[in-house]
């Protein structure tokens, strides 16, 4: 914000007051209309003076609002701003909580019957289980397939490999974000590479999931702890906002405050300069011309 412009009211108030000294040096003007052209022109005088001193504190104190104004939509931003990294933060969690969950069910199950269920029964075998967890999970999620299209994915799994491993974790994952209304926690979470994949894949299939649980879980603790320092950055910005404000609403007073006392000057000035002219113009009216003794005629 400008700083109160204190020149312009002085320099109001210094003219007002030279104009009133000046009238007041003045001799009583000599007719009844000049006198009364004199107390016009006084009150016109300080009128415009009254006006321009409005103006001048308007302006100062419309340009303090304005600036008001601009911190508050700012404090709106960082508070949407809090409130979707909240979200992101409440989404990894659930998120992560859902891969604690599956990971063990469906990347545990990688290889668990590479025979590809010969010998197995249909009511105990591995892939059985995985393809009913599937089936539920998968609708839970919006993404429906057909019996025969889970009985191979399942398959595929159960039989192990690291074309197997990449499948059980591309699902997991699927699951997982689709469970929270189709969006992505974060774009770089749950976060998975191809080197994760290759050193995963010779591990038995609780081990592998134990592996991506720690790299998961690792990844969510960085995510949360990145928006907690986002969101304290927030804070700390709303409330240097908020200390500026508070400071532009004293200006905005104390600008108040002086404009009425600027008027008030000028007023106590300006009843001052009109007494002066009313006086000249009382004298002016009272003024009688002395009368010229006509010469006799001889």
């Amino acid at each position: 914000m400008k700083p109160v412009g204190a020149l312009p009211v002085a320099a109001f108030l210094a003219a007002a007051a030279t104009a009133a000294a000046r009238r007041e040096s003045v001799p009583p003007p000599p007719t009844p209309v000049q006198g009364q052209a004199l107390l016009s022109d006084v009150a016109t005088s300080y009128a415009r003076m009254e006006q321009n001193i409005e103006q001048q504190y308007a302006k100062l104190i419309q340009e303090a609002k304005n600036d008001k104004q601009k911190l508050e939509d700012q404090i709106k931003s960082l508070q949407n701003q809090i409130t979707k990294l909240k979200e992101t933060a409440k989404k990894i969690q659930l998120v992560m909580q859902k891969l604690q969950e599956l990971l063990p069910k469906v990347v545990g199950a990688v290889g668990s019957d590479p025979h590809g269920g010969k010998g197995r029964t249909t009511s105990a075998g591995q892939r059985d289980s995985l393809e009913a967890l599937l089936r539920v999970e998968l609708a839970r999620a919006g993404r429906n397939m057909s019996p025969e299209e889970l009985r191979k994915l399942a398959d595929e799994i159960t039989k192990g490999g690291q074309g197997a491993m990449g499948l059980a974790l591309q699902i997991v994952i699927s699951i997982a974000g689709a469970d929270r209304d189709n969006t992505p926690a974060r774009p770089d979470f749950p976060k998975v590479t191809g080197e994760d994949v290759s050193n995963a894949a010779p591990l038995r299939g609780p081990a592998a999931a134990a592996f991506f649980s720690g790299r998961f879980s690792k990844q969510a603790q960085e995510r949360l702890a990145e928006i907690d320092k986002a969101i304290d950055s927030a804070l700390a910005g709303i409330q240097s906002r908020k200390e500026q404000i508070a400071a532009l609403e004293n200006e905005i007073e104390k600008l108040r405050k002086d404009k009425e006392k600027a008027l008030a000057d000028l007023r106590a000035q300006r009843l001052k300069a009109l007494e002066t002219a009313t006086k000249a113009r009382d004298a002016s009216l009272v003024r009688t011309p002395t009368p010229t003794a006509s010469p006799k005629k001889p």
